[in-house]
């Protein structure tokens, strides 16, 4: 099965109410570090990514930090039935699309799977321009923030070697 942390990331946003902006910010509300904790523990289910790689897709996070969420999302698949409940849903919507991809796989041409990435693309830009539009005119000054840190992020994945 072929997920990527981006469709993790899509798909546990859509099951915790949440934004993917909201899961790779450095809030630590717990309206955010909880459904960023399932991000973790699916991305280390479903792929083969070292802890280091997840920590970095989501938010610029360490390995530490990545294990910890890893801890807590399993802690809390034990003991809380909602935190499990939507863990389900979004992990069997994430299999759901895997195994559909890869069953249609086989049948197209490489030009049909070539449109279908361009579309997925333009629809993930227009979902994330409407996202940003919404959060600049609902709340200016935390979208300046977010910016802000996305910014310093960028710079400091542009100088690692």
């Amino acid at each position: 099965m072929s997920v990527t942390i981006a469709a993790i990331k899509d798909a546990v946003a859509s099951e915790f109410g949440v934004s993917v902006l909201d899961i790779d910010s450095d809030r630590r509300s717990q309206s955010v570090a909880i459904p960023r904790f399932a991000v973790i523990h699916l991305a280390k289910e479903l792929t083969r990514h070292s802890f280091p790689t997840i920590g970095r897709c989501i938010g610029d996070r360490d390995h530490s930090s990545a294990i910890h969420g890893f801890r807590k999302a399993a802690d809390m698949l034990a003991n809380d039935r909602r935190f499990k409940r939507a863990y389900t849903r979004a992990k069997k919507k994430l299999e759901t699309s895997a195994n559909f991809s890869e069953a249609i796989a086989g049948e197209l041409s490489e030009r049909d799977l070539r449109r279908i990435r361009l579309y997925e693309a333009t629809a993930a830009a227009r979902a994330i321009t409407a996202g940003i539009t919404s959060m600049a005119r609902s709340d200016p000054d935390e979208f300046l923030r977010k910016v802000a840190a996305l910014s310093k992020s960028i710079r400091r994945r542009r100088n690692q070697p």
